[in-house]
């Protein structure tokens, strides 16, 4: 895999190339407080809009969007069910990721360190030499002093995040989903990878692996 870069502030990296890395929840990106930059309200959610719904429940052609509505929380009866100029929202839950961004390396640190808002630009930068590596030598490693693998339910992988998040259409969208790699269009300057996981257990909103190093993984550059 091509190389990544992790933006930070000075304080950080020596933890960082110490081999502790911090994951962060979908709920703490949306719930930061400043400028759509690190926070977005959207983070882990797809909504949904509903313009114009009308149907009997009992009718045998209703299944479809008796199994949509269910999809969306919405508990319906036995009978006419109407909806008009409605919405409604999945949200992700209990996510944690790891973002840091891609090649070209000058292009993300004009947006992470020059273009950012004042106040959240960042004075440093890790180069991750090889992003599988990197990922492997996290499984390796523990969450709160448990390996990472007993810690975790699930993996969703190291990806590139893609910049194309639309609002979903109840009559238009065969089935509505929630993908925490999708974000909308004006974030794409960050040319983020995501590293995303599912722990067992609900963990605090930051929590940190901390992994052993392999020699040569990781270099601090000058930016």
């Amino acid at each position: 895999m091509p190389n990544g870069f992790k933006f930070m502030s000075t304080k950080h990296v020596a933890g960082f190339l110490n081999g502790s890395v911090r994951f962060s929840t979908l709920d703490y990106f949306r719930g930061i407080e400043g400028p759509e930059w690190i926070r977005d309200c959207l983070e882990g959610i797809t909504k949904v809009e509903i313009p114009s719904v009308k149907f009997d429940s009992r009718a045998p052609d209703a299944a479809e969007k008796r199994m949509k509505l269910f999809q969306l929380g919405v508990m319906i009866g036995s009978g006419v069910v109407e909806m008009t100029n409605s919405q409604s929202y999945l949200i992700a839950h209990h996510l944690h990721v790891f973002c840091f961004s891609k090649e070209p390396f000058e292009t993300a640190r004009k947006a992470m360190c020059d273009d950012a808002p004042e106040g959240w630009r960042y004075d440093a930068c890790v180069e991750i030499r090889d992003i599988r590596a990197f990922c492997e030598a996290m499984e390796d490693g523990k969450i709160n002093g448990q390996p990472f693998r007993e810690a975790i339910a699930s993996t969703l992988g190291c990806r590139d995040v893609r910049y194309n998040k639309a609002t979903l259409a109840f009559d238009m969208d065969e089935e509505f989903y929630v993908d925490p790699f999708q974000k909308p269009a004006h974030f794409a300057c960050q040319q983020e990878i995501r590293f995303v996981i599912q722990p067992r257990a609900i963990l605090p909103p930051n929590m940190y692996v901390e992994f052993d190093v392999p020699d040569g993984l990781l270099k601090q550059l000058e930016i």
